[in-house]
């Protein structure tokens, strides 16, 4: 091997670490900035409401919503189970844990989680 090739041996090999190194660092950003992180500690709390159901979000040990009565509803209607209480609240968890805000809730999504209220 002459000297011309080996320096564009080790010229290849080096691109070749520095692209690596390069893409492994590019990946860990990424894997920080990503908009769901694993673990934000996303509750939720349900409780009883003058007879009817309602529910906190609690992120990281401070309430960030708190939700008496179902959303998207004309009136204030109170969730009628603890079970639909905890499908609406589990649906707000997830908008929050993608950050998708505000988490709001339609009807077509009350319908879809088949929560019981009056029209």
């Amino acid at each position: 091997m002459n000297v011309t090739s080996t320096h564009k041996l080790i010229f290849l090999i080096s691109s070749l670490l520095v692209t690596i190194i390069g893409l492994y660092f590019i990946n860990q950003e990424a894997q920080e900035n990503s908009p769901v992180k694993v673990n934000q500690n996303v509750v939720v709390d349900t409780h009883e409401v003058n007879g009817g159901w309602g529910f906190y979000i609690i992120k990281q040990d401070k309430k960030l919503i708190v939700q008496n009565q179902i959303p998207a509803v004309n009136g204030l209607q109170l969730f009628r189970s603890k079970r639909d209480a905890d499908k609406v609240g589990e649906l707000m968890k997830f908008k929050i844990m993608h950050n998708i805000f505000p988490p709001s809730v339609s009807l077509k999504e009350l319908d879809s989680l088949q929560i019981n209220y009056t029209p």
